[in-house]
C-alpha cells in the first residue's frame, strides 16, 4: 500500500471488480517487529489504509484487510529484538 501511488492502485482495483477479477481487494498488514525498539508499524499502516479505505469507499469498491502478526514464525531478524521492560 504505497500512497504515492493511490489513484493508480484504486482505478486498478476498481477495475478487476468490475471484470470480475476479484470482488474484495485486501489489503495486507504484517505486524512482525523490526528494530529496536520495534517500530510503531500498526500506527503506519493504518494511517496508510484510512487514505485507502476514504478512496476506495468513494468510488464503491470493496475492500478489507489481512493482518499478519507473526513472531517467533518467520526467518530470524538480522539482529536481537531487545524488549524495553
Amino acid at each position: 500500500m504505497n500512497p504515492a501511488y493511490i489513484e493508480e492502485i484504486c482505478a486498478d482495483l476498481l477495475d478487476q471488480q468490475k471484470r470480475g477479477i476479484a470482488d474484495c481487494a485486501m489489503m495486507m498488514m504484517q505486524f512482525a517487529p523490526e528494530g529496536t525498539p520495534p517500530e510503531p508499524k500498526a500506527e503506519q499502516q493504518c494511517r496508510t489504509y484510512d487514505l485507502f479505505r476514504e478512496r476506495l469507499d468513494k468510488m464503491g469498491v470493496k475492500h478489507g484487510v489481512l493482518v499478519q502478526s507473526t513472531l517467533g514464525h518467520v526467518f530470524p531478524p538480522p539482529v536481537p529484538i531487545r524488549s524495553r521492560r
